[in-house]
């Protein structure tokens, strides 16, 4: 199964995708956010053609002691928006400091300055895929072969 990610922001939303065998996530791009649920959502499946994904799974920015704040509201507000166009399942995902996590990748250790360009809004896309592709496999393990 395909699995596309999306960290979703009010100025730009990363993208990335997985491999078929779900064990890799790879940054696909950063676009820019519109005004509107529905504008963002139509963008991103437009881009879903390309990927062909069977499912996708939204980053839930939720507060440090994993209540949830303004921003959660307004991700979960986008994923019903994306889940009513598409057919396909629609997952949201602890998302916690994926974005600082992915600027530290980018700038090399917690001491450097903040990247200028919007890279890492798509690897944070990939780091919320890759810990949630790693969290199916840890809860279904494959069979015992006999």
């Amino acid at each position: 199964m395909r699995w596309m990610s999306i960290d979703y922001g009010t100025k730009f939303i990363g993208i990335a995708i997985s491999d078929y065998a779900e064990t890799l996530a790879l940054p696909v791009r950063v676009i820019p956010a519109a005004k509107s649920h529905q504008a963002n959502a139509q963008a991103i499946l437009k881009l879903a053609k390309d990927y062909e994904p069977e499912a996708y799974v939204v980053g839930l920015a939720l507060n440090m002691d994993g209540s949830r704040g303004p921003q959660a509201a307004f991700t979960l507000r986008f994923a019903d928006v994306l889940q009513n166009l598409t057919p396909c399942p629609v997952e949201t995902w602890d998302e916690r400091l994926s974005t600082f996590a992915a600027e530290q990748l980018l700038v090399g250790g917690p001491d450097a300055t903040r990247p200028t360009d919007r890279r890492s809004d798509a690897i944070a896309a990939q780091l919320i895929l890759q810990a949630f592709l790693a969290a199916r496999r840890k809860s279904d393990p494959p069979s015992a072969s006999t």
